[in-house]
């Protein structure tokens, strides 16, 4: 009987070891996707940006509907990612930081919305391509 209860107390050593092995592994594997898709954030916001100004330009028109929402919700979002991504860089990361990212991704895109319903009408916030963005993140919310 002694026997038995040593060779359970072994394997429950091995199986504590193995899960502790998985988790950093799993560990690793966020860190690297919430890397990979800040740096893919960064890219984004940069032409999102440049195609803003670039349509400032081009019509002289800083009063448009959809580019003061957009500005500003682009502009908050650059200053998160920069902050974020020098966070990552340092070594930071923990595991409820992909909660807080997904949550403010959702918050920038839910003001650029009702940017677009206040100014332009409910019909073009409704019809924008923000919205459909906007259930992509929440659909994206669940994978993790």
């Amino acid at each position: 009987m002694f026997f038995f209860s040593r060779k359970k107390s072994s394997s429950t050593k091995n199986n504590i070891q193995y899960q502790h092995a998985l988790e950093k592994l799993l560990y690793e594997e966020e860190k690297k996707g919430e890397i990979t898709f800040n740096k893919l954030s960064l890219l984004i916001v940069f032409i999102g940006i440049s195609l803003i100004f670039t349509i400032i330009f081009f019509t002289r028109n800083i009063q448009n509907y959809y580019n003061i929402p957009n500005l500003i919700a682009m502009i908050s979002y650059l200053i998160y990612v920069t902050i974020l991504y020098f966070l990552l860089k340092s070594g930071f990361y923990h595991s409820k930081l992909k909660y807080l990212t997904i949550s403010v991704y959702i918050l920038i895109h839910f003001f650029v919305l009702v940017g677009y319903s206040i100014n332009g009408g409910w019909v073009n916030g409704i019809r924008s391509s923000t919205t459909i963005f906007f259930l992509v993140y929440i659909g994206c919310a669940g994978f993790y």
